[in-house]
C-alpha cells in the first residue's frame, strides 16, 4: 500500500515540478526552479554573526588566559565581554534564519527550504515547520528541501539532511528522498493520497 502511495505521489510530484520548471529558448534541457535566493543583506548579517563568534572565541580564550595568570578580575571581564559578543552572535543568527525562511511562505505552501541555513537552525526550522502543518493537516504531503550537501562545511557530506531524517523518523512520519537525495517528501494523508489512482 505505501508503495503505491510512493508511486503515486512521485507521479504527482513530477507533474507539479514540470510544470514549476523553466525551459531554456532552445528546449533542450529544463532546468528545476531556483532554490530561495539569500539577499545581501542576509550574507552580511551571517558574516557579521561570524565575526561576533570569532570575537567571542577570542574573549574566552584570553579569559582562560588571565584566569590562569592569576588575573580573576580580567578573566571576568573578558569572559563579560566574550558573553555580550555571543548574544550578538546569536541575535544575527536569528535574523539569518527569518529571512530565509520567512519569504518561503512554507506555512502555505508545505515546502520548506533549508539552504543556508546551519544544521541546528535547519533542525529548528523543521520542527517548527511540521508542528505547524501536524496541527493544521491541510496537505498531504510535505517537502522538505535540504541539499544534497555539496556546500557543507564537512566536504561532500551532507549534515542537514540527517539531522531531518532523525526529526522525521522521531515523528514516525512516512517520508522518502526526493530529488536527487537532496529532499524529503513527507507523507501525511496516505488515505487521500492513495485514493488519487
Amino acid at each position: 500500500m505505501i508503495l503505491n502511495v510512493l508511486k503515486t505521489l512521485s507521479k504527482l510530484l513530477g507533474k507539479v515540478f514540470k510544470s514549476q520548471e523553466t525551459t531554456p529558448s532552445n528546449n533542450t534541457k529544463k532546468e528545476p526552479t531556483k532554490r530561495p535566493k539569500v539577499s545581501k543583506k542576509t550574507k552580511v548579517s551571517r558574516e557579521l554573526a561570524n565575526q561576533y563568534a570569532q570575537k567571542r572565541h577570542e574573549c574566552f580564550q584570553k579569559s582562560q588566559e588571565a584566569f590562569k595568570n592569576g588575573d580573576k578580575a580580567e578573566a571576568a571581564a573578558l569572559s563579560k565581554k566574550g558573553k555580550e559578543w555571543g548574544e550578538k552572535m546569536h541575535e544575527m543568527n536569528a535574523l539569518v534564519v527569518k529571512s530565509i525562511i520567512d519569504p518561503q511562505q512554507s506555512e502555505k505552501t508545505g515546502i520548506i527550504d533549508l539552504h543556508g541555513l546551519f544544521v541546528k537552525e535547519a533542525e529548528t526550522a523543521v520542527k517548527d515547520f511540521l508542528k505547524h502543518h501536524l496541527r493544521n493537516q491541510k496537505k498531504n504531503y510535505l517537502e522538505i528541501i535540504t541539499g544534497a550537501g555539496n556546500n557543507s562545511a564537512v566536504k561532500n557530506q551532507p549534515v542537514i539532511r540527517p539531522a531531518v531524517e532523525q526529526i522525521l523518523k522521531q515523528h514516525n512520519l512516512q517520508f522518502e528522498l526526493v530529488h536527487g537525495d537532496g529532499a524529503f517528501l513527507v507523507i501525511l494523508k496516505e488515505k487521500k493520497l492513495s485514493q488519487v489512482n
